[in-house]
């Protein structure tokens, strides 16, 4: 399993963050999304034999959003640092 960090535009409300979030959880080999709306980014877990972060991307852009990878394979300092960014979003 891999663990991506996304950046993601055009995010202008929770329906928008809704509709990245259903987009990208249709996908095969995407086991789990998670995106923040006020820090514009996704952390995505995924199967890298289905799921390419370029398959990501194209998910969100036909969404009508854009997508870019920030950072990629599995890294805890990425899962721990996007908890805190929710932490601080929510305060």
């Amino acid at each position: 399993m891999a663990q991506d960090k996304f950046d993601v535009g055009g995010m202008t409300c929770a329906a928008c963050q809704a509709h990245v979030d259903r987009a990208v959880s249709k996908l095969d080999g995407v086991q789990s999304v998670a995106v923040n709306l006020l820090a514009g980014s996704m952390l995505v877990d995924y199967d890298p034999a289905q799921v390419s972060p370029d398959d990501i991307c194209t998910a969100v852009d036909r969404a009508g959003y854009s997508a870019s990878p920030v950072s990629t394979g599995t890294d805890a300092a990425n899962s721990n640092g996007n908890a805190q960014e929710i932490g601080r979003a929510h305060v």
